[in-house]
């Protein structure tokens, strides 16, 4: 095997389980902390390798490759081929295409946001059953004590004026009882 990265240990031995021998590893993670993500080829072509960096994380993203994912159409969307709950990992297909680039013309920018904007649509008509209560009742209280952090990585954006108005709303979502539940994507 021609490695240029190497996948964990307990991690390979499952995905050569799943794939078979492996003959390429790549590392395609993103450029954040916590992201793990390899290009790996073998017998079954290339797969993406994602482990997801909390269990909270690894639901979420398994359950929108299985309920959400089969509507989004063939090519739109990678295909989850395997998942591991116990390594948080999961096996999915490549996708043909390119990220966006920053030189992009604005047309090309324009027909792929309304891609997108399409594919979006499409997620949310699928996901038909509420997510679960308490995931939802998460969201408000995480977003109420990570507000220091976002209103400092906003600074540059906002004005005084702007960040107190937002101290006062978000102090508001406690007392506003139990909000209606819906559905978000994080790496759209």
């Amino acid at each position: 095997m021609t490695e240029s990265t190497r996948l964990p240990s307990p991690l390979h031995a499952w995905v050569e389980s799943a794939l078979g021998p492996l003959d390429d590893v790549r590392d395609s993670s993103h450029d954040r902390d916590d992201s793990q993500v390899w290009r790996v080829t073998g017998p079954a072509g290339n797969r993406y390798v994602k482990v997801a960096p909390k269990p909270i994380l690894y639901t979420r993203e398994t359950r929108a490759y299985r309920e959400a994912v089969p509507h989004l159409g063939y090519g739109n969307a990678p295909v989850l081929r395997d998942s591991s709950a116990q390594l948080l990992a999961l096996i999915l297909t490549a996708v043909d295409g390119e990220p966006l680039k920053e030189e992009e013309s604005p047309a090309r920018r324009r027909t792929a946001h309304r891609q997108a904007g399409q594919l979006l649509r499409h997620f949310h008509d699928a996901m038909t059953c509420p997510p679960d209560k308490p995931e939802a009742a998460a969201v408000v209280e995480n977003t109420v004590a990570g507000l220091d952090k976002l209103l400092a990585e906003a600074s540059d954006h906002l004005s005084a004026m702007e960040t107190d108005l937002l101290r006062r709303l978000v102090s508001t979502l406690l007392d506003c009882g139990p909000l209606p539940a819906g559905w978000r994507h994080g790496d759209f």
